[in-house]
C-alpha cells in the first residue's frame, strides 16, 4: 500500500468525495421519482378525461360508473360533491351502503 493512502488527508477528501457522489445519486434519484410521478398523475388524467368524455355518449359505462364510484369514495370526496357533479340531481349514496357494498 502506498505512503499516500495512508494519509489522513488524502482519506478525508475520499470520504468527502464519495458523499459528494452519494449526495448527486440522492438528488438525481428525486428528480427521477418526480418525473415518474408527474408521468402517473398526468396518464391518470388522460384515462379520467377518456372515462368522462365515453359516459355522455355511453349509458352502459355511465351505468358502470354509478355502480361502482360509491365503493371508491372517501368521505372527504362527499362532502365536495363530487358525486353531484358526475350525476347532478342525483344524490350519492349513503356511507353505510358503501360500506356493505365494499364488503
Amino acid at each position: 500500500m502506498s505512503r499516500a493512502s495512508e494519509d489522513p488527508e488524502t482519506l478525508n477528501g475520499m470520504i468527502s468525495r464519495a458523499a459528494q457522489l452519494e449526495a448527486q445519486v440522492d438528488a438525481k434519484d428525486a428528480r427521477v421519482a418526480v418525473v415518474a410521478k408527474r408521468e402517473e398523475d398526468r396518464l391518470t388524467w388522460h384515462l379520467g378525461r377518456l372515462l368522462r368524455d365515453g359516459m355522455e355518449t355511453d349509458p352502459e359505462l355511465r351505468a358502470w360508473v354509478r355502480r361502482e364510484l360509491p365503493t371508491r369514495l372517501t368521505e372527504r370526496d362527499r362532502q365536495r360533491n363530487l358525486w353531484a357533479r358526475l350525476f347532478p340531481g342525483e344524490s350519492t349514496v349513503s356511507s353505510d351502503k358503501t360500506a356493505e357494498t365494499a364488503r
